[in-house]
């Protein structure tokens, strides 16, 4: 994955704008549906949990885990598959 390009997820009602710094996600920013940005200066993901929603916030780090590590995403994607089969 090429650090310092932006990348854009989409979730619900937000998208978040987000580069990677020295194995860091960072967001730079959260865009709302009517176009309402929220600047958020590159902060980690990890401390803008309350920024977003959360749907939103699991979404970026999916899409950079599957850049990062395909294999990492389809075993997460196995494993919740497993978690859901046994609570029902």
């Amino acid at each position: 994955m090429a650090e310092d390009t932006e990348h854009a997820t989409h979730h619900g009602q937000q998208s978040a704008h987000w580069i990677v710094q020295e194995g860091t996600v960072r967001v730079r920013a959260i865009v709302d549906r009517s176009g309402r940005v929220t600047e958020l200066d590159g902060i980690p993901l990890g401390e803008c949990f309350g920024s977003m929603d959360r749907g939103l916030w699991e979404a970026v780090l999916r899409q950079y885990e599957l850049q990062r590590d395909a294999r990492y995403t389809k075993s997460l994607d196995e494993t919740r598959a497993r978690i859901r089969r046994t609570r029902r």
